[in-house]
């Protein structure tokens, strides 16, 4: 049973908030990336690029809805207020997910170029994601194993440790050299606002699209 509600809760979540994200892109970002092909002269097809994108955010939201559903039955999550959870899983994967990356290797638009090889980037964001999915399993267990001597001092090393496990791909990756071109300072920092932003709300959809079809086949205790 259980199975099948982690199933479809990441199936389901992952579909609509793919969808929303895609939309988002379109709307938001792809306006400021045909801006900086046109200077660049890097355009690209849009049709593919859209299916590219669609197909890419609907599968990136699964697995991230399927994580999420896992952790929220692992920890018997369903005791606590869903509108929280929901909440503090959507914020709480925008910083490990979308903000710490894009402090370490900001965004760029087309024609914006950086020194290190594209496949040290994709190494360093694996690292990115298994500490991000490790880092709240750690915490809590560590918080499960402390909180017998003091609540307070295992709920301080938790946050600790959860905030040091996310922070190591920071302290330990490559220097990078960009090289803007003719991309304005202005178009790139756009670019750069514009996706973290649309990534939080995003994360905020998929946070709350996993309470939402968790719940409804999961009995809590907490209010929605």
């Amino acid at each position: 049973m259980k199975k099948n509600v982690i199933l479809a809760t990441g199936l389901y979540s992952g579909l609509f908030s793919g969808m929303v994200l895609t939309g988002l892109i379109m709307f938001f970002v792809k306006p400021l990336i045909y801006r900086a092909e046109l200077i660049s002269g890097e355009v690209t097809s849009v049709n593919s690029k859209l299916m590219g994108t669609l197909i890419g955010a609907i599968l990136l939201a699964t697995i991230f809805g399927l994580l999420l559903a896992i952790v929220y039955d692992r920890l018997s999550l369903e005791r606590f207020s869903w509108w929280i959870v929901g909440g503090l899983t959507g914020f709480g994967g925008w910083i490990i997910f979308t903000l710490i990356p894009a402090a370490a290797y900001p965004p760029s638009p087309p024609g914006v170029h950086g020194s290190l090889d594209v496949s040290v980037r994709q190494i360093w964001w694996m690292v990115v994601f298994a500490a991000g999915v490790f880092a709240p399993i750690i915490s809590y267990a560590g918080y499960r194993l402390l909180r017998r001597f003091s609540h307070f001092f295992a709920l301080i090393i938790s946050i600790i440790s959860g905030l040091a496990i996310v922070t190591i791909p920071i302290l330990i990756r490559p220097a990078d050299i960009l090289s803007t071109g003719e991309i304005s300072a202005s178009v790139i920092n756009q670019f750069r606002f514009t996706t973290v932003s649309i990534n939080l709300l995003f994360w905020l959809v998929l946070g709350y699209l996993t309470v939402i079809f968790y719940k409804k086949n999961v009995p809590s205790n907490g209010q929605v």
